[in-house]
């Protein structure tokens, strides 16, 4: 039997071989189960720091990067929320932000049948 890879993350999977019809014999046990283990693991997410110059007037974009070890084939998302360090007046130092921040599943390839 074959069993096809992939990089969906699942749990464990089984399936069975059953036979039938036996011709000068008989069955002890006709069925067989075959268990495929998952070896996709869970992605893990990270972010990068950034350094911007404040200027004298005006505002200065401060873009964080945030990526995924590996694709998966669903959806992740993240809570994300600023927090003070040592600029400790958000809305005066920075622009407090949260929100959710949605990785798309990576596409699925076509199957030819």
């Amino acid at each position: 039997m074959q069993v096809n890879g992939d990089t969906k993350r699942e749990s464990n999977e089984k399936f069975s071989i059953i036979l039938s019809g036996p011709t000068n014999a008989a069955f002890g046990d006709n069925q067989g189960v075959g268990t495929i283990n998952n070896d996709d693991g869970v992605p893990s997410l990270a972010i990068d720091d950034v350094t911007v110059t404040e200027g004298n007037a005006g505002t200065t974009q401060a873009v964080f990067t945030v990526s995924l070890s590996n694709q998966t084939d669903v959806a992740v998302n993240v809570n994300y929320a600023t927090a003070d360090g040592s600029a400790t007046l958000a809305n005066s130092d920075y622009a407090a932000a949260s929100g959710t921040l949605s990785i798309p599943p990576r596409p699925r390839a076509a199957r030819s049948r």
